[in-house]
């Protein structure tokens, strides 16, 4: 049985036969071998180009229409962290709206909820975000300690 968000799409045949092309595209994403492609799209959404955010944003939100992207978005961290805080790089309201339907999207699918915990904090989050709608003040992200840098 498929998750209701995914159900309109496995009818659609062009979508189904386009299944494979989406996935090459995501594995293509990531030029790192330690960076997940939804992370490295998450990397994107917050970068100071518009196009590139609006891109990210509008790819990840695709994914989470299907069962495999959606699971995929929710074992990243990156994604996660960019659903449930605000970053440096103020979202324009159309990217805000995009966002928003992409926690919305991930917090609807039952796959995302049992690879994630229904009950963690993450969770939560996003859900309190998707209730409180796009425009939501969201907590700022934690700095990061980065990886040792190798010259």
């Amino acid at each position: 049985m498929h998750h209701p968000v995914c159900f309109r799409f496995y009818a659609n045949s062009a979508v189904l036969a386009a299944q494979q092309s989406l996935r090459s595209l995501l594995s293509a994403v990531s030029a790192s071998g330690t960076t997940t492609p939804g992370d490295t799209l998450a990397g994107y959404a917050v970068l100071p180009s518009p196009e590139l955010r609006v891109a990210a944003l509008r790819l990840m939100r695709a994914l989470a229409q299907l069962d495999w992207g959606a699971v995929h978005l929710a074992r990243c961290e990156a994604v996660l962290e960019y659903l449930i805080h605000t970053g440096s790089v103020t979202l324009s309201p159309d990217e805000l709206r995009e966002k928003h339907a992409l926690a919305g999207a991930l917090v609807d699918s039952p796959l995302v909820i049992e690879a994630v915990g229904a009950g963690s904090a993450v969770m939560r989050h996003m859900r309190g975000y998707v209730t409180a709608g796009p425009f939501a003040n969201l907590p700022r992200s934690e700095p990061k300690v980065m990886e040792p840098m190798t010259l």
